[in-house]
């Protein structure tokens, strides 16, 4: 009798727990993805990290009051329209490297950022629809030159997800 009692215990706990996780797995599809989660992103041949910055505050927020910046992560800035782009370190002490993509996710230019450095680095062209700030030397140690192309997928999928 003491085994039955033992099994149904267990057989409920198991299926509060099974219920609990199901709901919580639930909401956070629900809630999709934020402005603090890194997606998974290709970069010609290259996976790396990014979190995805889209609205106003998101994009002026970049990466500023942050020590540190895992290795092959970084973050996207995606523009309304295409623009002539401008960055600058305020507040940012991670060495970073920026690069300029236009609206088919083909690599323009970059440039290396220096921490707290307040001097605008504006981009050659009036074509840019997305930035991608990244650990300095992050693009020469993985050959990114002009061929490359960003995987647009991921950011479209992305961006439905947050309902932009």
């Amino acid at each position: 009798m003491e085994k039955i009692k033992r099994s149904s215990i267990f057989v409920i706990c198991f299926c509060i727990t099974f219920i609990g996780l199901s709901c919580s797995k639930e909401i956070q599809v629900q809630k999709g993805l934020n402005f603090e989660d890194f997606v998974e992103l290709q970069l010609g041949d290259v996976t790396f990290y990014a979190q995805i910055a889209v609205t106003k505050n998101e994009l002026a927020q970049g990466l500023m009051h942050r020590d540190s910046l895992k290795a092959n992560h970084g973050m996207l800035f995606v523009f309304e329209a295409p623009i002539k782009a401008s960055f600058w370190m305020k507040n940012t002490q991670i060495p970073l490297d920026i690069a300029y993509f236009d609206e088919l996710g083909r690599f323009l230019e970059s440039y290396q950022l220096y921490p707290f450095d307040e001097t605008p680095v504006i981009s050659k062209s009036e074509r840019i629809k997305y930035a991608l700030e990244m650990n300095q030397g992050w693009f020469e140690a993985n050959d990114i030159n002009s061929y490359e192309r960003l995987n647009l997928q991921a950011i479209e999928k992305f961006l439905k997800l947050k309902e932009y």
